[in-house]
């Protein structure tokens, strides 16, 4: 015997049925407190074993890492690869050690508070807490559409602000640094941001030999999950088509030695990569790489860069040089599939400030 609540708020006693074996039957008792208590006085004259409350009382609720797992289950389907790799990782490492073991609905404003003065006290930019939180609010807001829990308890909680620091696109010199310690799979990496205005993550860990058309000088990007257009065909600069012609012949090798291995060994390698066509271009023992944080960390230690830089600044100094350059900005918007040119403006005025210079310094003398 026991007692529940429905979620349509009704209460109920379900009871083994004495004539049927394993069949229950229900006893409903409508909403309400007096229904709750008709429900208690019932289940206990019809059984032996002393009440244990099986529906949550007020103010409990399951614990945040049950609502993590059941969220990151939901969404494994509906976002991409990387993004999702992230967030279980996130969850992993930081999210549930901090939070796991609390039930979802105590993990008040409050509590999120000294979590983000810890985060902040520990080194860390207002920008990575604040997409922390936003990692939170996503499972909290999921757990309270889904009546898991009754509400979110940190709806329209304030994120701290933005870090007010602009990044600025890596110099030459220390692209050249970067890529002199840069293993082999980000070295390409790098190189097809810079030359394709690619956004890092799937847009380039995505792309194999057969996007490439070597008759048209062109190479084809499949744009990430983003406002714009599905895909752009970037014509292929000189420089850059000797380098992928270059990393062609090396994994065009790198597949000719796979194969005589494994007739050495007389035996197939289950998912080898036989044409040329089907291999990534960016790949890690013939493999896709998903991930280029740890080696991309390694490399700015290596050459000695202490300034803060990421891999999608590549993308923003492409868009700074050429249009610096005097390219046309619809071109320019249309190559790194922005949606329109405001936003390539919008980029561009975040990263470059040197056309602003050039142009101040193009008024006519006055002399005053």
């Amino acid at each position: 015997m026991s007692v529940h609540q429905l979620k349509d708020g009704r209460w109920i006693v379900q009871y083994r049925d004495p004539e049927v074996v394993n069949k229950y039957k229900r006893k409903y008792f409508g909403r309400g407190k007096t229904a709750e208590n008709e429900a208690r006085e019932r289940d206990e004259s019809i059984g032996s074993r002393p009440y244990t409350r099986r529906t949550p009382g007020p103010g409990s609720s399951p614990m945040f890492k049950e609502l993590a797992q059941g969220y990151i289950t939901a969404r494994i389907s509906a976002i991409e690869k990387t993004t999702y790799s992230v967030l279980k990782y996130k969850l992993k490492a930081l999210l549930l050690p901090e939070l796991g073991e609390t039930e979802a609905l105590k993990i008040t404003k409050e509590r999120i508070d000294k979590y983000v003065n810890k985060r902040l006290a520990q080194g860390k930019k207002s920008n990575t807490v604040r997409r922390d939180l936003a990692d939170i609010q996503a499972i909290m807001n999921w757990a309270a559409e889904r009546g898991m829990i009754s509400h979110n308890p940190l709806a329209g909680y304030k994120k701290p602000r933005t870090d007010t620091e602009i990044i600025q696109p890596p110099t030459l010199s220390e692209m050249i640094k970067i890529d002199k310690h840069a293993p082999d799979h980000l070295r390409r990496a790098l190189k097809i941001i810079f030359y394709t205005g690619s956004r890092p993550g799937r847009e380039i860990t995505s792309l194999k030999w057969s996007n490439v058309n070597w008759e048209q000088n062109t190479i084809r990007i499949i744009s990430a999950r983003k406002h714009g257009l599905k895909y752009r065909d970037v014509p292929i600069y000189k420089d850059f088509r000797k380098l992928l012609e270059t990393w062609n012949e090396e994994d065009k090798i790198k597949i000719q030695k796979a194969e005589d291995k494994s007739r050495d060994q007389g035996s197939g390698v289950r998912g080898q990569i036989k044409n040329i066509q089907d291999m990534n271009i960016i790949n890690y023992k013939n493999g896709p790489v998903i991930s280029m944080k740890r080696s991309w960390t390694r490399a700015l230690g290596k050459a000695g860069i202490t300034r803060a830089i990421r891999p999608y600044s590549y993308r923003h100094a492409f868009v700074s040089m050429l249009l610096d350059s005097g390219a046309d900005l619809k071109s320019v918007s249309e190559l790194v599939g922005h949606s329109n040119t405001a936003l390539t403006l919008q980029v561009y005025q975040h990263t470059n400030r040197q056309m602003h210079k050039t142009t101040i310094g193009k008024l006519p003398k006055m002399g005053w």
